[in-house]
């Protein structure tokens, strides 16, 4: 069995995070890798403007937190999520939260983010992977195949885990 569909089994299984759509209009889960305050501070320099045809990724969407939170705040304009993920429970997980929030602006792709040059999606101003690359048997070609979707000036939020922490 490859690594990859090791993962896919296990979130198949095991959707994670654990989510109840039906808890979604009490419940929004926000990230610091997603705030587009602390996004625009830190990655931006207070010069983006979100509200212009923002295009995210979330490489390894799970339940959908991520995607979601940059969701709602990208409503009522012209920007994109775009979630990417193995697994179809999580993602169907996923769809269910924003079916139940109304968001239409998520683009749902099933597949792995080493692939995510090849699917036609285009170039990104953000993208969002975390706890994904640490799953990879090679990381670092994850991490490239991310770069190079990434539109200039475009940033990456990434978190991995570590051995220890």
């Amino acid at each position: 069995m490859t690594t990859a569909s090791t993962v896919r089994a296990q979130y198949e299984s095991f959707p994670y995070p654990f989510r109840d759509p039906a808890n979604e209009l009490t419940n929004l889960h926000c990230s610091l890798l997603e705030s587009f305050d602390l996004l625009n501070h830190y990655a931006f320099g207070g010069r983006k403007d979100f509200s212009k045809g923002f295009r995210a990724l979330v490489a390894g969407g799970g339940t959908g937190d991520a995607a979601l939170f940059l969701a709602e705040q990208l409503y009522g304009t012209d920007g994109e999520v775009v979630y990417l993920d193995l697994s179809s429970a999580s993602m169907d997980v996923a769809q269910e939260r924003a079916k139940v929030r109304g968001l239409t602006n998520i683009r749902w792709v099933q597949g792995s983010l080493l692939d995510v040059a090849n699917l036609g999606l285009g170039r990104f101003d953000y993208i969002n992977s975390s706890g994904v690359l640490h799953h990879l048997p090679d990381p670092v070609a994850g991490l490239n195949a991310l770069k190079s979707v990434l539109a200039p000036g475009g940033a990456l939020g990434i978190m991995v885990y570590a051995k220890y922490g």
